[in-house]
């Protein structure tokens, strides 16, 4: 039987220092294999990426890896999101449960803090089974407003939008902008944090290469960091940071 549960961490300051943190596992006929990474992408210099095959320890609100050098901790300002998302005969549960926060993490013996968001993904079947060939993510963040958006291009088109928990799946992402009804969302800056194939994931860990084809490895991430504004009805607009994200699907 496969199992996989991912935990997913963010945050960005106030200066544009943005960190993702993972937390994942893997189960597979008895065997379990935890994975933890973490990514810097520094408001002046280079992304940087650390990752261990080693469990990251839990709890409601907050992470940590000492092998990383990693301890967060996140304070939920407002309710989350769950859907069950289409999978054929398999189950694969999105759950934004901390779409909103504020955050505050040591790594490496410095400290960051600002707001930020956090999510986890459980499925039970393997990724290359999912009905897509493009995947769009995405999250704004601010002191009083939060927008969080998912996409699929594929056999099994999805589009879901929540701002302050109103659902919204009526919308268009496109360069530079995010449009839907009643909001606006204008990336005034994007940055590239990532922009790699999954393989080179598996080639810092070996093992990963054993248990998914070459093919499926093949996927690209694409990751971007941007200052924000949010435009709302009477010309009121909100500013902030996101963070997005592009798959390329190889299934």
């Amino acid at each position: 039987m496969f199992c996989l549960c991912k935990h997913y961490f963010d945050g960005i300051d106030p200066a544009g220092n943005a960190l993702i943190a993972y937390a994942a596992e893997l189960r597979f006929c008895g065997i379990k294999l935890p994975y933890s990474s973490v990514i810097l992408s520094p408001a002046n210099g280079s992304t940087m990426e650390q990752s261990c095959l080693r469990a990251s320890q839990l709890s409601p609100g907050s992470l940590r890896q000492p092998k990383l050098r990693l301890e967060g901790r996140w304070r939920s300002l407002a309710d989350g999101v769950r859907l069950q998302l289409p999978a054929g005969s398999g189950r694969l549960v999105w759950h934004a449960h901390t779409p909103s926060a504020r955050f505050q993490v040591a790594l490496n013996g410095r400290e960051y803090s600002g707001l930020g968001y956090a999510e986890t993904l459980e499925m039970d079947f393997w990724p290359q089974r999912l009905p897509l060939c493009e995947l769009y993510w995405g999250r704004f963040v601010s002191e009083r407003h939060y927008v969080v958006w998912i996409e699929w291009c594929g056999e099994v088109p999805l589009r879901h939008l929540f701002h302050n928990g109103r659902q919204i799946d009526d919308f268009a992402l496109n360069d530079g902008r995010l449009a839907a009804s009643g909001l606006h969302l204008d990336f005034a800056a994007p940055e590239i944090i990532k922009d790699e194939p999954l393989l080179a994931i598996a080639e810092r860990n070996p093992l990963l290469r054993l248990l998914f084809s070459r093919r499926f490895l093949s996927s690209r991430e694409q990751k971007w960091k941007s200052r924000a504004t949010l435009r709302l009805p009477e010309n009121t607009a909100v500013e902030g940071w996101a963070l997005y994200e592009r798959v390329l699907w190889q299934k």
